[in-house]
């Protein structure tokens, strides 16, 4: 479907910055990878801790808030770009989430064509905020994947919460996790700056 109906292809993405030393001006990359890689590393401890179900989710969402395409080397704009993930793939997850529990309540989506149809709606509709110009792709992609993931759980028709309640709680679990990291590693280093001392 995406060869049929995309669009021609435009202009391709910059190639990213990359680096030539660990430890040299690009710095803050490695930076930021060690405060992606110690957050996931952490997710089977407290998965085996709390014996919370499928916190596993946990990890994918902490890879795509901190997956930022291109960092800029600047702690304050690199920030925000992490921020507005974690805030854009949470609200997506909640409301996708809400709808779905929404049209759960509905005795129609019991039956195979209205339960097609709202799936083929909420669908459209996250797709548009996906693709639009407003710059919260992140909220609609999650929206849909609550929604496909609230109302489609087998052969038959919806019967559980605890797929959507599952979800949320890996979301919220890894936001609190990248918060706690983040908190404890200090601020994000910036571009350019000396190894032992390029914190702002």
């Amino acid at each position: 479907m995406t060869w049929l109906l995309a669009p021609p292809e435009g202009t391709p993405p910059p190639a990213a910055p990359g680096w030539g030393s660990l430890f040299g001006p690009n710095w803050h990359v490695l930076s930021h990878a060690t405060r992606t890689g110690t957050t996931i590393a952490l997710v089977p401890v407290i998965w085996r801790q709390l014996e919370l179900p499928n916190l596993s989710q946990m990890a994918i969402s902490i890879g795509a808030v901190m997956a930022v395409p291109v960092l800029t080397g600047l702690a304050d704009a690199d920030q925000r770009a992490i921020d507005q993930r974690m805030l854009q793939r949470a609200a997506g997850c909640a409301i996708g989430g809400a709808i779905g529990l929404m049209l759960l309540a509905l005795p129609l989506t019991q039956l195979l064509v209205p339960w097609l149809m709202a799936i083929m709606a909420g669908t459209f509709v996250a797709m548009q905020v996906q693709s639009g110009r407003r710059g919260i792709s992140g909220l609609g992609i999650q929206a849909a994947v609550a929604l496909i993931l609230t109302l489609v759980q087998g052969s038959g028709p919806p019967s559980s919460l605890l797929p959507a309640i599952d979800r949320l709680v890996g979301m919220f679990g890894a936001i609190a996790l990248l918060v706690l990291i983040n908190l404890l590693m200090g601020p994000p280093v910036t571009a350019g700056s000396d190894l032992g001392a390029g914190r702002d």
